[in-house]
């Protein structure tokens, strides 16, 4: 990706539209922390209509959630076009300077559909917010930049990055990991001289989160010291199971895509109402575990309350079937839950390492493999779970586990999906002109 560059134009730039550019970043950024705000606490309605009425009756999703992820597929297909799977690839074509679609992508239209990831998350699918989040926040700061009065490219990418930034700093109440995700996974670099009025914009969405929601760790607090060898030996053989099992998550969601995108319509929804039974059956088996976002079964893991070991892999396989049907929605906190159910089972091979070390090492060693974003994954957890004294254990764990994926999975999973959106866009449009042209011939 070429990089984006904002010194030369923020200097440049009149005082008026310099004055308005901070505003902007400022407003966007308390705008984005009260839509993470809103998705947030939906989300938990929704997950709290699942158990106490959809999961009442054992075998009702075996009904509800296919053909809900058959109507959610179709109306995302039909009216929101871009708005399926995570966000995250999305913003990042967004950013891409040779994307022709950058309204389409980030649209307020666009970001309205991220919120029917609510109503998979009702009856039964297994994806995440935050992802969502990141998208909407971007839509939300693009659509305010023609309050700048200025049509520089560089200061509507600076726009679009610092909403992205905004979205995961308020989604995981973790402003820090915002300002890393945006250099390591939107800039592709350290963009020293636009941190100023991007930490504005994050910590203004993040403060909404902490006086709305508190400032309390998200799963719970964790016991984190490592004592011996074979802590660090723990943490070693954490990165390399978590790095190769999501970079096998990588490469067959990449592939699924793919297959799924290249299928008719009405191929792909029947695809995804296979899927669905099949979530509603790993479901069943599971007693319930692998629906919904993850957050309440990370801090049960946390608390060290036990899962059957089978049940990370139900929880993989659930995240993977919800995420590849074409539904809205994210893959950070199944993520971080299947990392977490991951580091509880090595535990038990570590009887001298606490097990919360082990834990907090899977999650990031997992979501790091997936993502290979090593700066963003322990960051996310260091902060929210604030345990700083695990830093070092924590990087040593993603960079480990950031190697072993490559090895599988060749391309970073986002960059991959945002080149596939950028060449099916491409596509649609080349489409679209062959049929004006044909018609006019006519």
């Amino acid at each position: 990706m070429q990089k984006i560059k904002i010194k030369s134009a923020y200097h440049l730039l009149p005082w008026r539209t310099a004055l308005r550019l901070n505003i902007v970043f400022w407003l966007g950024g308390i705008c984005v922390g009260i839509a993470a705000v809103v998705m947030t606490a939906l989300a938990k309605l929704s997950d709290h209509f699942l158990h106490n009425y959809v999961l009442h009756y054992r075998y009702l999703p075996f009904i509800s959630t296919p053909v809900s992820l058959v109507i959610i597929a179709l109306i995302t297909r039909k009216f929101f076009r871009g708005a399926e799977g995570s966000g995250v690839p999305q913003v990042i074509a967004a950013l891409n300077p040779h994307c022709r679609y950058q309204k389409h992508l980030i649209s307020l239209w666009t970001a309205l559909g991220k919120y029917l990831l609510l109503p998979a998350l009702m009856f039964g699918a297994s994806v995440g917010r935050e992802g969502p989040t990141i998208q909407v926040g971007a839509a939300i700061m693009f659509a305010l930049a023609s309050l700048i009065k200025t049509n520089r490219a560089d200061c509507r990418s600076g726009l679009i990055m610092a909403g992205g930034a905004a979205g995961i700093g308020a989604a995981f109440n973790a402003p820090l990991a915002g300002i890393v995700f945006a250099i390591e996974c939107l800039a592709k670099r350290f963009e020293h001289h636009i941190t100023d009025i991007m930490l504005g914009a994050v910590a203004l969405g993040s403060m909404v989160g902490y006086f709305t929601l508190g400032h309390q760790p998200v799963f719970g607090k964790a016991i984190v010291d490592i004592t011996n060898l074979q802590g660090w030996l723990s943490i070693v053989m954490m990165g390399i199971i978590g790095g190769l099992l999501g970079g096998v998550f990588s490469y067959c969601f990449i592939a699924t895509r793919r297959w799924m995108n290249r299928i008719s319509l009405r191929k792909s929804l029947l695809i995804t109402f296979v899927f669905g039974l099949l979530v509603a059956l790993l479901g069943y088996l599971s007693h319930g575990f692998v629906f919904g976002t993850g957050y309440q079964q990370t801090s049960m893991i946390i608390a060290n309350h036990e899962y059957p070991a089978v049940y990370s892999f139900y929880k993989i396989l659930a995240n993977f079937l919800s995420s590849t049907s074409g539904i809205p929605g994210g893959i950070f906190s199944p993520s971080i839950t299947v990392g977490a159910g991951l580091g509880q089972i090595v535990s038990h091979w570590f009887p001298h390492v606490e097990p919360d070390i082990i834990v907090l090492a899977g999650i990031v060693a997992f979501f790091c493999g997936v993502t290979q974003t090593p700066i963003t994954c322990f960051a996310i957890v260091i902060e929210m779970e604030h345990v700083s004294s695990m830093a070092v254990p924590l990087i040593v764990a993603a960079l480990i586990a950031k190697f072993f994926a490559s090895l599988i999975c060749k391309r970073p999973f986002f960059d991959a999906l945002a080149d596939m959106l950028i060449a099916e866009n491409e596509y649609h449009t080349a489409k679209q002109v062959k049929k004006a042209d044909f018609k006019k011939i006519r």
